[in-house]
């Protein structure tokens, strides 16, 4: 756990100090998702006691996007001094946020398009699937196996 927390903010402060010379990111933990094999023999990693955890990439932006990502903002983001479990009304409300596409906050695609109401329906019935068990997420896990830190 140590490992994975300094791992985190190291890449945590590449990109920080990217943002300050011009340079974007994009950090994705896609990786475990993915072809894991396919991603460690790319890069020459061992099979044994590595485990790629995300990706950081790194690049000059060729043009700036027409809109900035927004940012969710209320309840259930921030817990202070206790857990606050959301209220259905708050609930409500994040997800009212998620689906106003003046905002943002959602992935850069039309989930409407593909017939879903909203943006949680999307995530829940479209990408969750995809790294459920049995699906995608199955790679980061075989990964993990190969690496040596779990055992059948």
């Amino acid at each position: 756990l140590t490992t994975v927390v300094d791992a985190s903010l190291a890449a945590q402060n590449a990109i920080i100090a990217a943002k300050a010379l011009g340079i974007d990111s994009l950090l994705t933990n896609g990786v475990l998702r993915g072809n894991t094999e396919c991603f460690q023999n790319l890069l020459g990693l061992p099979e044994e006691q590595c485990v790629p955890l995300f990706v950081v990439l790194l690049g000059y932006p060729t043009e700036e996007p027409e809109t900035k990502h927004g940012r969710y903002l209320g309840p259930g983001l921030l817990h202070k001094e206790k857990y606050h479990r959301m209220s259905p009304e708050e609930l409500q409300a994040m997800s009212q946020q998620y689906d106003d596409p003046a905002l943002h906050i959602g992935l850069d695609f039309d989930w409407r398009k593909q017939g879903y109401s909203s943006y949680f329906e999307w995530f829940f019935k479209k990408w969750m699937p995809m790294v459920a068990p049995g699906g995608a997420q199955d790679n980061g896990l075989q990964l993990i196996r190969r690496a040596g830190y779990l055992k059948e």
